[in-house]
């Protein structure tokens, strides 16, 4: 009689487990008498066990031939506003490469003050303006990816507006206007 009570706590034990197993997931080593049960119901994968779906990242490389996009490098219209400086070459669909930086207000005596961006203040950007839906993505090296709005307005000009603007500095400004090369 003991020896059925010793077998029944066994059998009880190994189904206890093995429930435990099949509501947890892939717990169990990957030949068990469960896994084809587990399988079925879509609890384990034994093959991609361990391996994580990669995100399949937008390639920002500009494919074919490209048109050159350029803010001012020096301009006095921005209203003592701060602006974004860019610099992209720019394909058929949107994909860019370039550099991004700061202006900076500059007063020279006898001469006036203007805005400028300086080399140092320039680091790489790349990203994808798609024109005709007014979106894009702007991400400047070392920064996080920063969603934009764009128009174009008659120049032509192309504005880009910054969402949630890249930290280049502490003030950092809203938008550049560029313009075709």
């Amino acid at each position: 009689m003991q020896r059925y009570g010793i077998f029944f706590r066994y059998i009880a034990t190994v189904a206890f487990i093995g429930t435990l197993g099949l509501l947890s997931g892939c717990s169990q080593p990957k030949d068990t008498f469960l896994m084809p049960l587990q399988e079925a119901l879509g609890g384990c994968n034994p093959a991609g066990e361990g391996e994580v779906e990669e995100e399949e990242e937008e390639s920002y490389i500009p494919e074919g031939p490209t048109e050159h996009w350029k803010s001012k490098e020096t301009t006095g219209t921005l209203s003592r506003n701060r602006g974004i400086y860019l610099d992209i070459q720019m394909d058929a669909n949107g994909v860019f490469t370039g550099k991004i930086g700061n202006y900076v207000y500059e007063s020279f005596p006898g001469f006036g003050s203007y805005y400028a961006t300086y080399e140092d203040l320039k680091k790489g950007v790349c990203g994808k303006l798609d024109v005709a839906a007014g979106t894009g993505v702007v991400w400047p090296e070392e920064e996080e990816k920063t969603n934009v709005v764009v128009r174009l307005v008659d120049g032509p000009n192309l504005v880009v507006t910054f969402t949630e603007w890249p930290s280049l500095s502490a003030d950092d400004p809203p938008g550049a206007t560029l313009w075709k090369m």
